[in-house]
């Protein structure tokens, strides 16, 4: 009787503390994996119960001055590559320079859409400026579903 009060005790204990370790891990924002620039932004996408391990997707973009383009990468916590490839704002046919290349932080869901060229899911990344970045190989895709944060 004395075993089960106690594991009472640590079990109702536990459950007291875990939604102020769940508030706190929402917080958390992992470093920059290997091969991401330390600017590149964290989007967030939740808490997982089964590990610790952060959800989410690392997103950076660059300006590639020798190529005149822009450059976008996306990867998961670790760093393994989700997406890369050259990207231009969705209104333009222009790159932006760095200045202008601020990523907004959106739940990762929001990012994927289907790209006709690459038949599969590729990422929209919406801009700081309110410009969304496309893939270069699908300039001109509808983005009417796409919802500015």
């Amino acid at each position: 009787m004395k075993t089960f009060l106690i594991l009472f005790c640590v079990a109702f204990i536990a459950l007291m503390l875990l939604p102020m370790a769940m508030r706190a891990h929402r917080g958390f924002e992992p470093i920059p994996p290997t091969g991401m620039p330390a600017s590149a932004v964290w989007l967030h996408q939740g808490v997982s119960m089964a590990s610790s391990d952060p959800k989410g997707l690392w997103a950076s973009c660059w300006y590639v001055e020798d190529r005149d383009s822009d450059r976008c990468k996306v990867v998961d916590y670790q760093g393994v590559l989700e997406y890369e490839g050259d990207y231009l704002p969705s209104n333009s046919q222009r790159p932006l320079r760095d200045d202008a290349l601020h990523i907004q932080s959106v739940p990762p869901s929001t990012l994927w859409v289907w790209g006709r060229v690459e038949d599969q899911p590729v990422p929209v990344l919406p801009l700081k400026n309110g410009l969304i970045m496309v893939p270069s190989l699908d300039q001109g895709m509808s983005l009417e579903h796409i919802t500015q944060p």
